[in-house]
């Protein structure tokens, strides 16, 4: 009668078993259908989404836009930016939460000094790490590695009007904070770049002088959180699984 019982049990266990681990690989299955999610997680890499001001887009439609993105630091959620060799002496580990608009606008600047490309020169194309042209209208996407980025961007005339953009600081991934609904992590963000008409009475000639004018600087502060769920969930359930499995054999083996 006792061996019965412990047969008995021992049916229930398996059956228990088997039933967690169906449901590890229910849970695993959706990031199989989408190895790409996991493969962004695991490699660290993003993707911006680009398009212009929305009221540009009917006086500049049918133009082509040029941008290039200098990478200047790496990141990581522990560690936060951690510069480039060549960019050491520009200490981008300073830059946090905490860091103001103005204080980014100036140290985008001399990332721009340090580079070179205060002024867009046709001929630098092969010193940045990503580039791209597309035509105003269009929303291109360009996979880029966790970090943060110079972003410089071509100025462009339309008509009487010139349009221009100051270098600056974009980082991969992004968050905001959303009233009522917390800090929103995005390694896919939809990126409006920051361009400006030229007004007549504007007098732009000096760098420095667009720097202090300009008020359209902002950044994005970087979490990782929302990527590391796409790999941890999956990792999680497969590990679940290889337990399950482990479980039954020696539930079988003691019973033979």
């Amino acid at each position: 009668m006792g061996s019965y019982k412990m047969k008995k049990t021992n049916k229930h266990l398996i059956k228990l078993i088997c039933a967690i681990f169906t449901l590890a690989l229910i849970c695993a299955i959706p990031s199989f259908f989408n190895p790409q999610s996991v493969v962004k997680a695991a490699q660290n890499v993003g993707v911006f989404t680009f398009k212009l001001p929305e009221s540009y887009l009917e006086e500049v439609n049918g133009t082509q836009i040029d941008l290039r993105l200098y990478k200047l630091a790496n990141h990581n959620v522990n560690e936060g930016f951690t510069s480039l060799p060549q960019y050491a002496s520009l200490n981008f580990e300073s830059i946090t939460a905490d860091t103001t608009a103005n204080e980014l606008a100036v140290k985008a600047s001399e990332a721009a000094r340090f580079l070179d490309v205060s002024t867009w020169d046709d001929a630098d194309s092969k010193n940045a790490d990503k580039e791209i042209s597309f035509i105003a209208g269009e929303e291109p996407e360009l996979y880029v590695d966790y970090g943060l980025y110079l972003i410089c961007i071509k100025d462009f005339k339309v008509g009487e009007n010139v349009y221009e953009s100051l270098p600056y600081l974009l980082s991969m991934p992004t968050y905001e904070e959303i009233p009522g609904q917390g800090t929103q992590t995005d390694d896919s963000p939809s990126v409006t770049l920051k361009i400006t008409k030229s007004l007549p009475d504007n007098d732009y000639s000096d760098y420095e002088t667009r720097i202090t004018q300009d008020t359209s600087f902002s950044f994005s502060q970087v979490l990782t959180g929302d990527s590391i769920l796409k790999l941890v969930i999956p990792c999680i359930s497969i590990g679940l699984a290889a337990l399950a499995i482990v479980v039954a054999i020696l539930f079988k083996r003691k019973k033979i």
